[in-house]
């Protein structure tokens, strides 16, 4: 008995990982270039330029601004030709030093602008909320200056960015771009899936193996993975099909082995297209 909780332990351990690859991580940046290529693809940024206005919130195709007080004046797109220290228009929280925030209205990945406080400050505290929750972040600026403030998450998405400024200064964004989310990784999508059912079965008790086969076989698939060999993953998949097939019945119960069965199918059929693209 000792040595068969050793090895349920064993995989439990090793599944947790599917918890940890979901789990959200946040990257910020303070170089664009830095930024731009980590994000990948064309981002087209939002600059403000046009004609000054002022407004409650104002929305552009990935994103709605705001600040706190809901009145025509909370927003203020500020030109060079009202405060002579920009070069561009800044969009600003124009109240009461409020926050100025940027709610995010479609699927995001990311988002990057130049922050300003303008009239003073020497730190902005940039608050990113995603679907996993939140961190705050402390920028340090000079005031009337551009500092470039990036962020992108992996694991979730990025719902709202708060950026909050100093008492007696004005939070401002210039050049504000929105990250789309990457495509889904079939393969990672199926081999996600594959763990969580035997994490699944190893917990209810449909999984109960005296041997170490799966939860080695896990083990490399799970490297394997990591590491973008897609040859080493299918042949860890091809094996699993008789390894499960044998245990049926035997420390697997029928129902959970034919599910397990058609969803190493399912990996391997995502696998083999990604091989066969090359």
């Amino acid at each position: 008995m000792t040595r068969l909780r050793g090895v349920l332990v064993g995989l439990v351990l090793w599944f947790g990982f599917t918890g940890r690859a979901l789990a959200a991580e946040v990257h910020l940046f303070t170089d664009p270039a830095a930024f731009a290529a980590a994000a990948g693809g064309d981002l087209t940024p939002i600059d403000f330029e046009g004609e000054e206005q002022q407004a409650a919130t104002l929305t552009y195709p990935c994103v709605t601004f705001s600040s706190l007080e809901g009145t025509d004046q909370d927003l203020y797109i500020v030109s060079p030709a009202t405060y002579s220290p920009l070069t561009s228009n800044v969009l600003v929280s124009n109240r009461n030093f409020n926050p100025l925030i940027a709610t995010f209205t479609e699927p995001t990945a990311g988002a990057a602008a130049e922050l300003y406080s303008l009239v003073g400050g020497s730190t902005l505290t940039v608050s990113v909320h995603t679907s996993d929750g939140t961190t705050e972040h402390v920028v340090p600026v000079t005031p009337d200056v551009p500092t470039f403030f990036g962020v992108l998450v992996k694991g979730a998405t990025l719902e709202q960015l708060v950026v909050t400024p100093e008492f007696g200064a004005f939070a401002g964004v210039d050049h504000f771009v929105c990250v789309p989310p990457a495509p889904e990784d079939p393969v990672g999508s199926a081999l996600e899936a594959l763990f969580a059912a035997v994490e699944a079965g190893v917990r209810d008790g449909s999984i109960a193996l005296r041997d170490r086969g799966l939860a080695a076989r896990l083990a490399v698939l799970r490297r394997a993975w990591e590491a973008g060999d897609y040859d080493q993953m299918a042949g860890v998949l091809h094996s699993l099909v008789p390894y499960v097939r044998a245990r049926i019945g035997r420390g697997i119960a029928p129902a959970t082995g034919n599910d397990l069965l058609e969803l190493i199918a399912a990996a391997l059929s995502a696998v083999e297209g990604v091989r066969r693209r090359g």
